[in-house]
């Protein structure tokens, strides 16, 4: 065994120095000139990778970029051998490669290069492939039709200059909505504002630039949403004016045209009352406060508000004590009016707000929310047959019952 084991050793020595010679006798070759013997030596299935790679090499400076690339593929260097082929323009060689190589510049070249044989699709790919999602999104919006993979795209990478294409592409179809909503996704504010204004679509442009549909390094000014409330003033739409200076955080402005709407009694006067109590909790504004509970508690007109908006109040401007009073208050008021079912929404809205925020929940607010939940609890016992918890439940509500005028189960 050790006989062979040696005559096994001498053979792999003898192999590695004809190897070596063959090696040596096709770089010669090549630098002498005869690149035929070189590059069939080096071709060979038995050469080493290495070998392939520097006779690539030195063909590559002989500038014979065909036989250099064959010897760079053969050796598993796609990249460079790519690389020669886009010199050669073998697009076809060059597209057979692309699946084992990562360089973008490679796949870039490759799909200009098939842009340039009006091949779109495969263009498309390779941009995509290289992460150039630009050109992607061009060439889907003037080539193939294709809007919808463009929106896609943009979305998914928050592109700037894609949504710019985008909003071009459809203000030439006199989609002024929906190029509007990308002019103001790329931060092209002010185009976006003047389209809006030329073609009527205000409301559109105030809700896009109020919902956050923007690219981060592009987020809405303060003079953005001033421009929206000014055009809404001009307009005589006091709710949006008021809504949209609430924005822009100019508080007096906009509590100012709040109110007027709350004094129309028209059907947004609820909307009205509910952003002015958020503007005064923002606003941090004694005065504006004392305007506010002013016009709830009806003094200019004698007609105080509901109760609601006194407890929105309290809450917005964290005057948790003041907002439990009026929980109560306003409970009470639907308990007697027989409402049980929402003065236990109150009631229990109000609990958990006070527990989210770690403050105490007063007993008497605790017992009432305990009473009605026990009366609330009776109909759904008789509808499940359990006439014995019904039976506790009612039990439990008898030493209270003044306080269920209506005498009806919810």
């Amino acid at each position: 065994m050790a006989q062979g084991d040696s005559s096994r050793d001498k053979i792999k020595e003898y192999q590695k120095h004809i190897s070596l010679c063959d090696g040596g006798i096709a770089r010669c070759s090549l630098r002498c000139g005869d690149i035929r013997k070189g590059v069939t030596i080096a071709s060979h299935s038995n050469s080493p990778s290495h070998l392939k790679r520097d006779c690539a090499d030195i063909l590559d400076n002989l500038k014979q970029y065909h036989d250099a690339a064959i010897l760079y593929e053969n050796g598993g260097f796609y990249e460079k051998a790519a690389s020669l082929y886009i010199k050669l323009k073998n697009w076809k060689k060059v597209g057979d490669l692309l699946p084992d190589i990562t360089n973008p510049k490679i796949h870039i070249q490759y799909a200009k290069a098939k842009e340039g044989e009006k091949k779109f699709k495969e263009a498309a790919a390779a941009y995509e492939t290289a992460k150039d999602f630009e050109n992607v999104i061009r060439i889907c919006l003037d080539n193939l039709s294709d809007p919808d993979r463009a929106i896609q795209i943009v979305k998914e990478t928050n592109s700037t200059e894609g949504a710019k294409m985008v909003a071009r592409f459809f203000q030439k179809l006199n989609d002024y909505s929906s190029a509007i909503q990308f002019l103001v996704m790329s931060g092209k504010m002010d185009e976006a504002f003047r389209m809006a204004k030329s073609h009527g679509r205000m409301e559109l442009y105030a809700q896009i630039l109020d919902g956050g549909k923007i690219m981060s390094e592009h987020e809405p000014s303060m003079e953005d949403f001033h421009n929206v409330a000014s055009h809404f003033e001009s307009q005589k739409n006091s709710l949006l004016a008021g809504k949209y200076f609430f924005r822009a955080k100019e508080y007096t402005k906009a509590l100012k045209h709040l109110l007027r709407v709350a004094r129309s009694n028209s059907e947004s006067e609820d909307e009205a009352l509910t952003l002015a109590t958020e503007l005064v909790g923002e606003a941090g504004d004694e005065q504006l406060a004392s305007q506010l509970i002013d016009f709830l508690l009806g003094e200019p007109d004698g007609i105080p508000k509901d109760p609601k908006y006194v407890f929105q109040l309290y809450m917005a401007r964290k005057q948790y004590d003041e907002a439990a009073k009026t929980a109560l208050i306003i409970a009470n008021e639907e308990q007697n009016a027989g409402n049980y079912r929402h003065a236990h929404s109150v009631l229990y809205s109000m609990c958990r707000e006070l527990r989210s925020k770690g403050l105490r929940v007063a007993s008497e607010m605790q017992e009432g929310l305990a009473l009605l939940h026990s009366y609330a609890l009776v109909r759904l016992h008789v509808k499940r047959g359990d006439h014995l918890k019904a039976a506790r439940m009612l039990v439990r509500v008898a030493g209270s019952i003044s306080k269920f005028p209506a005498r009806k189960c919810l």
